[in-house]
């Protein structure tokens, strides 16, 4: 294994990343998920009300705008938090171990 590779270092650095990531999340999952459940809900409330008074549109449209940004929220929490990257960060480190 070379000290020099710089691919090498590029990856253990990644893979460090995705484990501080994954440490946070586990930690502060339960004190976060309903503050970041609020804010995509207001947020999308917001611009469904945006959207409901620019555009005339029905008076249900600000509801269906916060359940869309419950859901936007969720999916960027789940991808941002992916547990997956860490396992192929893993495998790339040790690929790149074994090369090297």
């Amino acid at each position: 294994m070379s000290a020099e590779d710089p691919a090498l270092a590029r990856a253990i650095a990644a893979r460090d990343r995705l484990v501080r990531r994954m440490t946070f999340w586990e930690k502060w999952r339960g004190t976060l998920i309903l503050p970041l459940i609020g804010a995509g809900g207001a947020v999308g409330l917001a611009i469904g009300y945006g959207i409901e008074t620019a555009l005339h549109w029905p008076d249900r449209t600000r509801f269906f705008g916060a359940v869309f940004g419950i859901l936007a929220i969720g999916r960027a929490v789940t991808g941002f938090f992916d547990a997956s990257k860490l396992e192929v960060a893993g495998r790339r480190v040790q690929q790149l171990q074994r090369r090297g």
